[in-house]
């Protein structure tokens, strides 16, 4: 990871990708790096662990359901 400038981690656990993204931050402390989070604990662990950016699944699909009822679809 030392040469990489971003880095996703889509495990479906976010705990275990709080593991990788502490790893990658000491490896490389300029990557940017995306983590995918289940819940607002989850959240909190990966930024405390050096995510940059969290996305959380529940909240995506929550916002694609509502967009979508409101005739505002995104992109499928």
């Amino acid at each position: 990871m030392p040469g990489a400038d971003r880095l996703f981690i889509a495990i479906p656990d976010g705990f275990e990708a709080g593991q990788i993204a502490e790893q990658a931050r000491r490896a490389n402390p300029d990557l940017d790096i995306v983590a995918r989070a289940h819940s607002d604990a989850q959240v909190e662990h990966l930024m405390a662990r050096g995510a940059n950016h969290t996305i959380m699944v529940e909240r995506e699909v929550a916002r694609g359901m509502l967009e979508y009822a409101l005739g505002t679809p995104a992109a499928a």
